[in-house]
């Protein structure tokens, strides 16, 4: 099998058991994994290998799992394959990946693994998973040199599960109580109030998340709520959270937090931070997806404290279209922003549901002249994170700023159960269409940052709902 025709096959296997997770009680990601696994033991040139126990002399000319291979799969692979982790297996010993060699030479040839959505070319980010071609090459040596281990004494030793990479939290936020989410359950979104025990006003600097259901919990956002909105819906549930996803707390809501599967911790840019009053809520929200496993989720928060007091960053959200799509329609949701100021933008996070095919995003300068932001090309709603560049983009004042999101509701989108077109119905919901592109930004200049945030105050959020061609604020 030709390798393009096959990183067909696992694009179309991704898309469709991905949509058919949100209907059945399997994970997309654990179904996925099990399949590729059983394609590539089928296909990969597994026979061509040698013995494990190559001679001394081809071993020390050829690359080794403790030299070579383990930095690799620890900074690219480990986040989601270590224990406790959402990956249905572990890469963090020789052995594991000895077992899984052929397979992982194989998936990162045809560039599968590791997941990584953005285009390369359209905005340099932190963390990128993308592994270089002489990385790939490396890995296809090791596995015809028969995986060789390398000497023990120079294994890397992987981080613990049980550290924070950023250290020791200033204070972790628990869930009051233990989420019940059963096998047979279907894909949803709930969000929790949590309890926090404050003396006074702080400032945030990074923010982490550890889940107790890992595979499960997919997605996760943090809010700070500073109406008492988030504490009423809580009480007019009666349960452990709520399902209101869209009305998770009120007018002065502020996301600080974000989290993907194998996402690092959220920081804030440099010099800024996020003001937590002693009085405000912090607002968790959870997306769900079912793997067949009956789960006790009770999220952990770790909060890094500013020394100082500084300014927080702005969000500026486009795209924010609640997408109405009918049976067999192709759409686009296109919306725009006009920098006030000169300004940076730190990160950008893009939010879309099942039916997304691809998003962009670019900045227009007042000469004319394309910065491109962002480009996925294939939206993948298991692998969508968010993004930090690895440099601040700087941009003038004037440029504006535009995002595209493309939905597919026919019947070829394999997203779509059982090949057949949904109505899709807006709103916030695991089973809703929505569309956004949400950046993190500062203004240029300390003296600017007054004018930035009242502009961005007075343009507030708007919902619109379209069929077609939505378009949100000018």
């Amino acid at each position: 099998m030709e390798a393009s025709s096959r990183l067909r096959d696992l694009h179309a296997m991704s898309d469709a058991l991905s949509s058919r997770s949100m209907f059945y009680p399997m994970s997309a990601t654990v179904v996925l994994i099990a399949s590729i696994f059983a394609l590539t033991t089928r296909t990969a040139p597994v026979h061509s290998a040698p013995p494990i126990h190559a001679s001394r002399a081809v071993a020390d000319a050829s690359p080794n799992y403790t030299r070579d291979i383990a930095p690799i799969l620890l900074h690219s692979c480990a986040s989601c394959h270590r224990p406790g982790a959402s990956a249905p297996f572990s890469l963090l010993t020789p052995h594991d990946a000895q077992k899984r060699a052929a397979q992982i030479a194989e998936l990162t040839r045809i560039r599968y693994m590791p997941p990584w959505l953005p285009e390369p070319g359209h905005g340099d980010f932190a963390g990128d998973r993308r592994l270089t071609d002489a990385q790939i090459r490396k890995i296809a040596d090791w596995v015809k040199a028969g995986a060789p281990e390398g000497p023990r004494s120079l294994t890397p030793t992987p981080p613990s599960p049980k550290d924070w990479p950023l250290g020791p939290p200033d204070l972790i936020v628990r869930m009051a109580q233990p989420f019940s989410f059963g096998a047979a359950d279907e894909a949803q979104c709930r969000s929790f109030l949590l309890p926090k025990r404050l003396t006074q006003d702080r400032y945030l600097r990074a923010v982490d998340f550890r889940t107790g259901a890992p595979g499960v919990v997919r997605h996760a956002s943090l809010f700070i709520d500073g109406s008492d909105k988030a504490r009423r819906l809580q009480q007019q549930s009666g349960a452990v959270g709520w399902t209101d996803f869209s009305g998770s707390a009120g007018p002065e809501r502020r996301r600080i937090g974000e989290w993907a599967v194998g996402r690092e911790p959220s920081r804030f840019p440099k010099g800024t931070a996020a003001l937590l009053k002693r009085k405000d809520d912090l607002v968790l929200q959870l997306r769900f997806q079912p793997d067949g496993r009956q789960v006790q989720e009770r999220s952990e928060i770790a909060l890094y404290f500013a020394s100082s007091p500084a300014d927080a960053p702005e969000s500026v959200a486009l795209g924010n279209a609640w997408v109405n799509l009918r049976p067999n329609e192709v759409a686009a949701v296109t919306d725009s922003f006009t920098l006030p100021v000169a300004a940076r933008i730190h990160a950008v996070s893009p939010h879309a549901e099942m039916m997304c095919r691809s998003i962009t995003a670019d900045a227009t300068l007042p000469t004319g002249a394309v910065t491109p932001l962002l480009s996925i090309p294939q939206f993948n709603l298991d692998w969508a994170e968010p993004l930090r560049y690895r440099s601040p983009v700087d941009l003038p004042a004037g440029t504006r700023i535009t995002v595209t999101l493309k939905y597919d509701n026919s019947a070829g989108n394999p997203r779509n159960a059982e090949g057949v077109p949904m109505v899709a119905a807006p709103g916030f919901g695991c089973t809703d269409e929505f569309a956004g592109v949400e950046f993190q930004i500062t203004a240029a200049q300390p003296r600017d940052a007054s004018a930035l945030s009242k502009v961005l105050a007075a343009r507030g959020a708007t919902y619109v709902i379209k069929s077609s061609g939505a378009t949100g604020h000018g």
